[in-house]
């Protein structure tokens, strides 16, 4: 897997041109400041279709890249469960007052599933 760089807060050329200088071609896409992203911030919900031309190509770029990925379902799955039982132990199980790495199934498969579903 290829590590890509996705730059944020890009507001000048110059910006981009010191990004590029230090990822040279890792640089994936990058956003600039949005009005769109402000305003969510502030809590106003707008309309996707405000999102400014940059940042949708953006996401686009984002999610090609994604889609072009080759998937270890087994390996994410199991990265997965390692998350959680760790997470278990360290503080998890203190709040039901019960281990729940129980609830971790042992015979699951992501990728049985997925194909299941035709994904």
């Amino acid at each position: 897997m290829k590590l890509q760089v996705i730059a944020n807060k890009v507001e000048t050329e110059e910006d981009l041109a010191f990004v590029r200088e230090q990822v040279k071609d890792g640089l994936l896409t990058w956003f600039g400041r949005s009005d769109y992203v402000r305003a969510m911030e502030k809590g106003d919900v707008l309309p996707f279709t405000s999102l400014e031309a940059g940042a949708h190509s953006a996401l686009t770029a984002m999610k090609r890249a994604v889609d072009n990925c080759q998937q270890d379902w087994d390996k994410f799955y199991h990265q997965a469960v390692e998350f959680h039982r760790r997470n278990a132990l360290a503080w998890m199980n203190t709040y039901p007052g019960e281990d729940v790495t129980t609830q971790i199934a042992p015979d699951f498969s992501l990728s049985t599933l997925l194909t299941s579903l035709s994904l």
